[in-house]
């Protein structure tokens, strides 16, 4: 999936300014020792508290990283119809 370049450069800043520890995976614990996630389940609880304290409280979503996976999936042949493809 295409990044946008502000977004990109977010991250890459998080990275090299915010983020503590020195491991190369993107995601990591918060705390040290700075580990990658054990199982999946740790991010879909995160995500889950994001989407809380953004406000999106829905029961219909699904929860998690498949929200992601869900709407890449709904909105590519969305935008591939409105470009022409």
């Amino acid at each position: 999936m295409p990044l946008p370049v502000d977004a990109g450069e977010a991250v890459a800043a998080w990275l090299r300014d915010c983020r503590a520890g020195d491991s190369r995976a993107l995601l990591v614990s918060e705390r040290p020792p700075f580990r990658l996630f054990k199982s999946g389940q740790i991010m879909n609880r995160a995500l889950f508290k994001a989407f809380r304290k953004a406000g999106l409280h829905s029961t219909r979503w699904r929860r998690g990283s498949h929200v992601f996976r869900h709407s890449l999936a709904v909105d590519l042949p969305r935008e591939s119809v409105s470009r022409g493809g």
